[in-house]
């Protein structure tokens, strides 16, 4: 997804959620810290399935914000589409 595309999503997403783009960041920063400190067996998947920007070993967290918006997007559409 690219950086214009990720930034409508997370304004989405800060509507959605009634708070600031910068909130929905920061909890997102929080939800990544935890996800890879946690021993549950259903985050560690969840982390391995977020694949990483080219050349990084692993995702940052442009990569996970990225990866949540188009998965956010894709969830959204499927609702409209629904009803």
């Amino acid at each position: 997804m690219d950086q214009e595309k990720t930034k409508k999503a997370l304004q989405q997403i800060a509507q959605k959620e009634n708070i600031t783009v910068d909130e929905v960041i920061n909890k997102i920063g929080l939800a990544v810290g935890i996800a890879l400190k946690s021993n549950i067996p259903e985050l560690k998947y969840f982390w391995k399935h977020i694949p990483p920007g080219d050349g990084e070993d692993s995702p940052t967290i442009t990569d996970v914000i990225a990866f949540l918006a188009q998965r956010y997007a894709n969830d959204a559409l499927s609702d409209r589409e629904e009803h």
